[in-house]
């Protein structure tokens, strides 16, 4: 079940490993369990414990929130898990996988929905792209199998 401490925020810090500094903090009311950085540096995506992915534009060390991408939620309702996230390796999907045993496709710059993936039955804990050429989804699952996805 989420934290619902109204004045707890969770975080996510930009450090830069050169020189150990930290560019921006951005508070979050809910837990943040999953994150992916496109391969260019330019999006960062967060799945939070309310069932909501945001989607944030990475910028001289800042982070500029884009967009909230809500289809893991049920009937406006968090699923109480926070949905996984992966973005394909040329930056043009964002996966996403979540309690409603179902796998997003999401263009990361409009948000736009651009394809649900069915066949798990139980949440999805992980995503990920295999390769190099953004085609090719893994999908990890409570209910024990791991599915290898080809994208059109």
């Amino acid at each position: 079940m989420p934290h619902k401490c109204e004045n707890c925020y969770k975080t996510i810090i930009i450090w830069n490993l050169s020189s150990g500094e930290y560019f921006q903090t951005t508070p979050n009311l809910f837990f943040i369990r999953s994150i992916a950085i496109s391969s260019d540096g330019q999006i960062l995506v967060s799945g939070s414990d309310n069932g909501k992915i945001k989607v944030w534009k990475l910028k001289d060390g800042e982070l500029q929130l884009q967009r909230t991408l809500t289809e893991h939620l049920n009937n406006g309702h968090a699923h109480h898990t926070s949905p996984t996230v992966a973005i394909s390796p040329d930056g043009q999907v964002l996966a996403s996988g979540g309690k409603d045993q179902k796998i997003h496709l999401w263009n990361p710059h409009t948000g736009e929905l651009l394809d649900t993936l069915s066949g798990h039955s139980g949440t999805i804990l992980s995503v990920a792209f295999v390769g190099t050429n953004g085609r090719t989804l893994a999908s990890g699952s409570a209910d024990n199998t791991i599915k290898i996805w080809q994208l059109a």
